[in-house]
């Protein structure tokens, strides 16, 4: 009582998942279709099937092909519940008039599922796609993590690169504060560098604050003073040495994960010879500046060249210079005057 459905999963999974059909003995028939000993089956399957259903459980007469179908829609069906659960908190946010990629950062997300005692986030949105108050509470957590004006966050967006950053497009709560980032707080004059998607952009804080989680803090370990020699000697190599680094790809760019950071080699040499590395340069950078504009004022200038050059070319052919005249031909002045009265002749005489 076998059907063909039992001999696609006998054979694959990947087969039976996407089995349309089949030929028994050379025929057409539908994946419902009973076997009969001694006959010959070929499978027919299609990419753009959609997969088993809840009917196809009907149709399978072994537990090895309804075992397999029952894997398959349990999967989708958690796929499915996934995206629901994650849609449900964005509108949720969005009926709050308020912006789910300030409100749903990964920090403020994986707390809050800590915090509602969820084993992972699969498991979290999962439940939340039930919808109901599970939703508003979950969310009223995230809400609570960013407020205007507590503690200032960082993005790589604020960052000022080979500068100071001052100020922070967002900020997060007390609650934050404490539940996100243990009450830890980067203070003014720490350097900080990006080390995802944006790799290796540096620049110092100019004020008490914490950062986002594709940001580290680097903290020299030296005398005050022998720390701010070694500061900027960081400050000037940090984005040569992590362009270095092992990065991985990621779905928006590129990206140093934790051992890629920590086996950076960074090259620490006297600190006099930081100090006259720094100062040259420092001498030559502007140089480097000016370069630069030179090089893109000529880009614009090249780029621009032939239409230009085409324009002209054109203007000196219209106004008869573009070759010798021979003393004969009618200047273009006297042919334009010609062109002209007879216009007006035209015109006159209707």
């Amino acid at each position: 009582g076998s059907t063909p459905l039992d001999f696609a999963f006998k054979i694959h999974s990947a087969i039976g998942c996407k089995c349309v059909g089949a030929k028994v003995n050379g025929k057409m028939v539908t994946i419902d279709y009973t076997l009969q000993n001694g006959d010959i089956v070929e499978i027919v399957t299609s990419a753009n099937s959609a997969g088993p259903s809840v009917d196809w459980l009907k149709i399978a007469k072994s537990s090895n092909a309804r075992n397999k179908i029952r894997s398959w829609l349990k999967k989708e069906s958690k796929s499915d519940n996934i995206e629901k659960g994650k849609d449900l908190i964005d509108k949720y946010i969005r009926k709050k008039g308020l912006d789910p990629a300030l409100c749903a950062k990964s920090v403020f997300l994986n707390r809050a599922f800590k915090a509602m005692n969820f084993a992972n986030a699969d498991e979290a949105y999962q439940q939340l796609s039930n919808g109901g108050t599970l939703v508003s509470k979950f969310c009223n957590l995230l809400f609570g993590y960013w407020s205007i004006g507590e503690y200032p966050w960082v993005s790589i967006a604020d960052m000022q690169s080979d500068s100071i950053t001052t100020t922070t497009k967002e900020s997060i709560s007390k609650t934050a504060f404490d539940d996100c980032f243990s009450g830890k707080i980067s203070p003014a004059g720490t350097m900080i560098m990006s080390f995802k998607l944006t790799i290796g952009k540096v620049s110092v804080l100019g004020m008490d604050a914490v950062h986002n989680e594709a940001i580290i803090s680097i903290y020299p370990t030296a005398p005050v003073e022998d720390s701010r020699i070694l500061q900027k000697w960081l400050f000037k190599i940090m984005p040569l040495v992590a362009a270095t680094g092992n990065s991985k790809n990621a779905i928006k760019g590129k990206t140093l994960n934790a051992t890629s950071i920590s086996n950076l080699m960074i090259p620490v040499p006297p600190l006099a010879e930081q100090e006259r590395i720094v100062a040259k340069i420092e001498e030559l950078l502007p140089f480097v500046s000016e370069y630069d504009e030179a090089e893109k004022r000529l880009s614009a200038l090249n780029a621009g060249f032939p239409d230009k050059l085409r324009k002209s070319i054109l203007q000196q052919a219209v106004q008869g210079k573009l070759t010798e005249r021979s003393p004969s031909d009618e200047p273009a002045s006297e042919l334009l005057k010609r062109i002209q009265t007879e216009k007006a002749k035209l015109i006159a005489e209707g």
